[in-house]
């Protein structure tokens, strides 16, 4: 799962789950983890409230950190996004085809002093 930055909000996207899914992508869950020096804590949950047949399934990426979309129940209200080290997790089902296919995505972000995305080593965020 990568992470960007744009006007100031984050948004989050997963180009392997793009490259698999030929049709619509389907997120179950998805978390947000703040992993501080001295403990962890989340900072956004949320959950889909109910499972949807293959025609009423949306397009659920890219996903912006906080978003309130109707189909999903929020589990953690999002905290204010403060310098650090954070973790992402997803679980997503989606369509290939005619099969359905589910993955479980994780990664990683940090935030800087300035409330920005750091860029890793090789310029990409």
């Amino acid at each position: 799962m990568e992470s960007i930055q744009k006007d100031g909000q984050l948004i989050f996207n997963s180009n392997e789950v793009l490259k698999i899914c030929d049709g619509s992508i389907y997120i179950q869950n998805f978390g947000v983890e703040y992993i501080g020096e001295k403990e962890n804590r989340v900072a956004w949950r949320i959950a889909r409230k109910k499972i949807e047949k293959k025609g009423e399934i949306s397009q659920d990426l890219p996903l912006r950190y906080g978003e309130q979309l109707p189909s999903f129940e929020i589990r953690v209200k999002p905290m204010e996004i403060l310098p650090g080290k954070y973790r992402i997790g997803s679980s997503i089902a989606c369509y290939s085809g005619s099969d359905i296919r589910s993955l479980t995505v994780f990664g990683e972000f940090t935030i800087d002093a300035n409330k920005n995305l750091v860029l890793d080593q090789d310029g990409s965020k």
